[in-house]
Order: C-alpha cells, then structure tokens, then sequence
C-alpha cells in the first residue's frame, strides 16, 4: 500500500494485521499475518497436488511451459491423460531417469536431456507439438541458459486421435485417476495449452498465483483460479512475493 511515493507496511486495524488493501468505492481490508493475494514466481507440488486443465486431449495440441523437476529416477507426468488399461494417451512430458519423454498413442519419443534440471535446480523450457494430420509430433526443449531448442521430428507416429479425457498438470489423467505424480518439489513458472499447430491461439494460459491464501495457477483464458484437485495435499510457492 502507498502513500504518494511512500510504501506503507506493518498496519493494523485493532488487533487484526492488514494484508491487503483496495480502494473503489469502498475500501476491502484482508486480514494480514501471510501473504497477499496475486501473480508469484512459481508454485510446487508436494507429492499430491495437480490441477485438473479441463482441456480435452484431443488434436492437434501443443504445450509451452517452464519447469524444474525433482526426483531423478522414475516416472512422473507433467501433463497427460490416458485411457485406463490401454495404450492410448496424449502425454506431452514425461520425465523418465533424468531425460524427457513426449507420447502420443502408443508411441513416444525419448531422450530431451533434463539431468541438469535434476541436479542444479536448472529450469527447463519445454514446447511439444502433435499434429494428427500428419501423423507426426515436433518436440523441442532447452536448458536455461541455452539459446535454441532442440528439435525432433518423429516420421513413424501413428495417427492420434486422443483420449477425451482432460490433461492434468503435475500428474497423469488416467482414466479419470491420477496417477504418476510429479515428485515433491518439481515447480512450475507457466503452463499454456494451445488446440493449433503454431502456438498461435492458447486455450488455456496459466500463471503461478495465490488466491485466497492458496496457490494454484490464474488461467487467463477462462479468467479462473484453478487449486489443488487432490483431496489432499497443496501446491506450496515463494515465501514472499
């Protein structure tokens, strides 16, 4: 809160801190002792939580987003979903014993290296594209710090025609159950979904946000906050914003 150029902090209504306040045409106070309501860096999961997109995993579909992963060894999605007891899925990162995977179908690419991400907390930018029409799926990814992506193009992929059922994010939709959850840790800086070949149009856009005393992502698409979808569990952010 300002006032002229000045900031003002630490203020109290009786007994009570205030966190926050906005002028319209009355004034809203929120009870302080945390953090205020808004945009953050980046928000993680502890083991438990995911969001739940809504976006159906039909194509054409593309993903752009930037992550930190945890956990080394071992199998954890990103964003996916896939019918249960089959192979038909549409999962667009897929960490795997420290390399990236991108599936479609019942095929998969392998081998974007991600064991810097693992080791030195170093963020991973990720674009992932498949395109039915062509039966092919273009990847790219990159280390921060590197300028290109790398990119691949896969000739034998069969042609998908998704799972409708909707992507989650920090986990796998599997059958309307998530499963292979991102490890305790793995964080997140920005999530968008696009239902093109170019990266034109998102359908859904999402930004590290704290609503309401709890993190999650601001989709500014559908202008929606969307939470934790576990029965448990929470997403955890920056201490200070």
């Amino acid at each position: 809160m300002k006032y002229g150029n000045t900031t003002v902090g630490g203020m109290s209504f009786g007994s009570t801190r205030i966190g926050g306040a906005k002028f319209g045409n009355t004034i809203v106070f929120q009870p302080g002792g945390g953090l205020p309501d808004g945009p953050v860096d980046w928000i993680a999961t502890d083991g438990n939580a995911y969001i739940n997109t809504g976006i159906i995993s039909t194509f054409p579909l593309a993903c752009d987003f930037k992550a930190v992963f945890y956990g080394g060894a071992g199998e954890g999605v990103m964003l996916g979903s896939r019918v249960a007891n089959s192979g038909a899925r549409a999962q667009l990162a897929i960490p795997y014993s420290s390399r990236m995977d991108f599936g479609a179908g019942t095929a998969y690419y392998s081998g974007v290296d991600i064991s810097d991400s693992y080791a030195n907390e170093t963020a991973v930018f990720v674009k992932a594209l498949i395109i039915r029409a062509s039966g092919q799926s273009f990847v790219s990814a990159k280390q921060a710090g590197e300028t290109d992506y790398t990119k691949k193009t896969i000739s034998s992929y069969p042609a998908a025609t998704g799972t409708s059922l909707p992507l989650f994010l920090f986990a796998q939709n599997y059958g309307g159950t998530a499963n292979n959850l991102q490890p305790s840790g793995t964080r997140l800086y920005y999530c968008k979904i696009y239902r093109d070949s170019t990266f034109s149009t998102a359908v859904f856009d999402g930004t590290p946000y704290r609503y309401r005393g709890k993190y999650g992502l601001w989709d500014s698409v559908s202008d929606s906050f969307f939470g934790n979808a576990a029965s448990s569990g929470a997403f955890i952010g920056p201490s200070t914003i």
